[in-house]
């Protein structure tokens, strides 16, 4: 289109994005070519201000075969997907698909089973030497059939290269650093066979590392693209930005899309920063800008800063003249990744002797996009318009409002509790030190902080920690804060099938927790421990007459944990015991209050990380664990301060069948009679998670007592792939 036709309409909004690929079928011929021209264009503009190329190719597909996950974060701009860094501004990097489609794991992570079912190797088998001194050793054995997506096989080689540079380099990625703090060295066997040599035993090796329980793992990469790149430090594997990505998954990368929006320049001379034009619709700020006509005016990556009715402002002056009717076309940041299936994909090759495919057959969509939706309104207004098929995580009024519109979406059940188990149950972590007036400088804020520790040296007492237990309705807490959408909780563990074993053996030895409020138990509790309930106010006294106060501390920017804080506040200042609720800024809150302990009693999920074994969770309150207040307590672990002889014992317990390769729920027991007893931490409900889909073209999304979790932006979003199926 030349530039004379553009002076008729002087602005026009290009929705050349995702979005707009999926309206192709149903669009006017006469609009397709006009946005085909304006990519087309731009891709020419973006070749001369050296950037890249989109393929056209999403266009072929029909709304029906893709399936659009939303993103509810930014993506990084233009993509990088070199997995072992994050991205600068905290931007998506890997949950953009590569992950959940692109990468594939060793194994994949079974909740209901806590087993590591297979994926690209067959087995990962502990060559434990019982009563020794020496490290452990893992032997891996691969699959012979994977072929990353260019047709190279995946071997032995690939796994030890990856392994090889994460031990070299000090690569920041979670993964990276829990795999260089745990192996000593990596050998090749042979073509399909690694062993790893731990630095010290450890028998939850391969679920730490290669499971994917939580988020991602340890991934591969192709070391026949990886290797010619010659690393010789950290910063030159961060300065790789493996643009041209290729995995052993089922997809492949299509492109990157963004939505441009264009413009009839006129006159502006060189040196000035402000561009002028008819109108300035669909130009907002952050957009970088291209001059179309005459590639060499605008410098490349100028940015817009501000935006009147008919100005734009860059933030640097224009190179050369910008002449009058120059087509100027303005980008915004990626706004969408494409992955379209590899029907060449090593899993679905024919078995010649079964005549099935040697591992999976194909999934059913050709394409996946994940598409960033920039609010929650966004969010629901595509979901209920069918333009997204798997959303962000809703609030329960923001789903049961979608779902009044839309009948086609669901969630994980659909009856109360509709939420899916997060992980990280809620509960009441309790800082069990005396008091202390301690001051002291946070290294990390650099601001002086006088130590919150208990006002009142009741909270150090067991029994006073026990009988606030009691005080709590759990199922109250659901009701009031979450709305039903999810349950008590039993114990410190996430309710999964996997976690079964423990949790019932916990119940049934009479520790587990009650969903309802036992006053005459806490009340008698109470009494042993000095506090009597005074007439007048209410509220338990000691024999001083002071009240049983505490202040209960909690992550601001979480609507629900907020919300299930000023519930128990409610509860137990009308139960005798005086609460304090406040919230803290989140940066504040993980950065300071929790380390250092700097809280009385704080609402969150100290107790998260066991999915499948128990040991991870109860590790955290181990001794070891220890920091004194004011100090940062590794990991985040034990921040209550919990010490007394009570806890040692405990220890030695957790620490015993930490080093086996199974546990035995009786041992478990044995531990969690401690924490009955003494009570360092109150559990208090299960953390829901409530993940809108909508069935109108794909169905099989994760439900209540299947194999897959709703989590779309962890890597077990593969095996859902795999279970989707046409609507119709």
């Amino acid at each position: 289109m030349a530039p004379a036709e553009h002076s008729k309409s002087p602005n026009r909004v290009g929705e050349c994005n995702a979005a707009w690929f999926r309206t192709w079928q149903s669009e006017p011929r006469q609009r397709r070519g006009v946005c085909v021209s304006t990519l087309r264009r731009y891709a020419i503009g973006l070749l001369a201000a050296g950037g890249f190329l989109q393929s056209l190719a999403a266009l072929a597909v029909d709304r029906k075969d893709q399936v659009i996950f939303e993103l509810p974060k930014a993506l990084e701009d233009p993509p990088n997907f070199n997995w072992y860094f994050r991205a600068p501004n905290g931007e998506a990097r890997r949950e953009n698909g590569a992950l959940e489609a692109m990468w594939e794991p060793l194994f994949l992570f079974n909740y209901q089973t806590g087993k590591l079912d297979p994926w690209l190797a067959d087995s990962l088998t502990l060559n434990f030497k019982a009563n020794s001194a020496d490290p452990d050793v893992w032997t891996l054995n691969l699959r012979h059939d994977v072929k990353w997506s260019d047709g190279t096989p995946f071997t032995a080689e690939d796994v030890v290269f990856t392994a090889t540079m994460v031990l070299k380099f000090d690569l920041p990625a979670l993964e990276a650093v829990t795999f260089r703090a745990q192996v000593d060295h990596v050998t090749l066997v042979d073509n399909w066979t690694v062993t790893f040599t731990l630095r010290k035993p450890n028998p939850r090796f391969g679920l730490e590392n290669f499971g994917a329980p939580m988020f991602g793992s340890f991934l591969i990469v192709p070391k026949h693209i990886w290797e010619p790149q010659n690393f010789k430090s950290t910063e030159d594997v961060r300065n790789f930005k493996f643009s041209n990505p290729i995995g052993t998954g089922p997809y492949k990368f299509e492109n990157a899309a963004t939505t441009v929006a264009e413009s009839t320049s006129a006159s502006t001379a060189a040196g000035s920063p402000v561009l002028t034009f008819g109108n300035t619709t669909g130009i907002s700020n952050g957009m970088t800008a291209v001059d179309v006509t005459s590639p060499n005016a605008i410098l490349n990556g100028s940015m817009v800063q501000s935006v009147t009715a008919t100005t734009v402002t860059l933030n640097s002056a224009v190179r050369t003249t910008v002449g009058s009717g120059d087509l100027v076309h303005f980008v915004s940041r990626t706004t969408s990744v494409t992955w379209t299936r590899d029907d060449n994909w090593w899993g679905a090759k024919v078995d010649p002797a079964t005549h099935k495919p040697v591992f999976k057959a194909l999934p059913g969509p050709l394409q996946l996009v994940w598409q960033v939706e920039s609010s929650p309104i966004d969010s629901t207004t595509h979901l209920i318009a069918n333009d997204i098929d798997a959303a962000r995580p809703y609030s329960f009024a923001d789903f049961t409002d979608a779902k009044s519109q839309n009948a086609k979406i669901v969630g994980w059940d659909s009856a109360l509790p509709l939420a899916w188990n997060d992980p990280c149950a809620r509960q009441i972590e309790i800082n069990t030190q005396p008091p202390t007036n301690q001051a002291f400088i946070d290294p990390i804020f650099r601001k002086r902080y006088q130590m919150a520790s208990p006002a009142d040296p009741a909270l150090s007492i067991a029994k006073v920690r026990q009988a606030i237990s009691y005080l709590i309705d759990r199922a109250k807490v659901a009701h009031d804060a979450y709305s039903d959408t999810t349950k008590p909780s039993k114990t410190m563990f996430a309710e999964y099938g996997a976690m079964k074993p423990f949790v019932d053996a916990v119940v049934n030895a009479n520790f587990g927790l009650e969903a309802i409020a036992d006053p005459a138990q806490a009340d008698s509790l109470l009494n042993q421990a000095g506090f009597t309930k005074n007439a007048a106010d209410h509220y338990y006294h000691d024999a001083a007459g002071a009240i049983l106060s505490a202040t209960l501390r909690v992550n601001s920017s979480v609507a629900t944990d907020v919300a299930a804080a000023n519930a128990l506040g409610a509860q137990l200042n009308a139960a005798g015991v005086k609460i304090a609720v406040e919230s803290i800024p989140k940066n504040e809150f993980w950065g300071h209050v929790v380390p250092t302990g700097d809280y009385q009693m704080i609402y969150g999920w100290m107790s998260c990380g066991s999915v499948g074994e128990p040991y991870t969770s109860m590790s955290r309150y181990s001794a070891d664990n220890i920091a004194a207040l004011g100090y940062r307590s590794p990991g985040l672990n034990n921040t209550g301060r919990w010490d007394t002889p009570g806890e040692e014992n405990y220890s030695a317990i957790v620490a015993a069948f930490g080093k086996q390769a199974s546990v035995d729920p009786t041992q478990v027991v044995q531990a969690y009679k401690y924490l009955h007893d003494e009570m360092p931490f109150i559990p208090v409900v299960q953390s829901p998670t409530i993940v809108p889909f909508n069935t109108t073209y794909w169905i099989g999304w994760p439900t209540r007592g299947g194999d897959t979790v709703p989590m779309t932006g962890w890597e077990s979003t593969l095996r859902l792939l795999f279970e989707l199926k046409k609507a119709n």
